[in-house]
């Protein structure tokens, strides 16, 4: 049992492996379907590790690895593979996966029990990078993935999920 959140964090990190390749191959519907199943993964295994009460300094540090394959590498290919190899693709690439690689590091090493995250979370990045690169043109794309990256690492607080705004303020004073 206490093997169970490693066995998550290792599948979010396989299917953001996967999500890659088939993205480069075009297969970008099957891509987002398997960076979808690393987003459950990641959404499991730092509650089952809570849980079941095996949370280590080891798997904070895996689980953000492995985020950066799913929503950092994993939708920056599918970007590229969607909108092909621009100046504009190229720079917004760049600007999300230094801001995603930053984000991981700022919080594997800031003060955990908070009732938010401080700058928008990778996972939710990625999503939104998800949608945005199947329906707007490259040029206004790219502008959103860029203000994504600044997003994540700002300052700003969301909560996280299942907590209210006023557990947020509480926090704050």
């Amino acid at each position: 049992m206490k093997y169970i959140p490693s066995i998550l964090t290792i599948s979010n990190f396989l299917a953001g492996f996967f999500a890659i390749l088939v993205a480069s191959q075009s297969y970008i519907f099957y891509a987002v379907v398997l960076i979808l199943i690393g987003m459950l993964c990641d959404c499991f295994d730092g509650y089952s590790a809570r849980r079941l009460n095996s949370s280590s300094t080891i798997g904070k540090e895996l689980d953000s690895l492995a985020d950066v394959v799913t929503f950092g590498v994993a939708p920056m290919v599918i970007h590229l593979t969607v909108n092909g190899l621009h100046f504009w693709t190229l720079v917004s690439t760049v600007v999300y996966l230094i801001c995603s690689i930053v984000r991981l590091a700022r919080f594997n090493v800031s003060q955990s029990g908070l009732n938010y995250f401080i700058g928008l979370p990778v996972p939710a990045a990625a999503l939104t990078t998800l949608l945005i690169v199947q329906i707007l043109p490259v040029f206004l794309g790219g502008i959103i993935i860029i203000f994504l990256g600044f997003l994540m690492v700002s300052q700003i607080q969301v909560r996280k999920l299942g907590h209210s705004k006023e557990d947020v303020e509480i926090e704050e004073v």
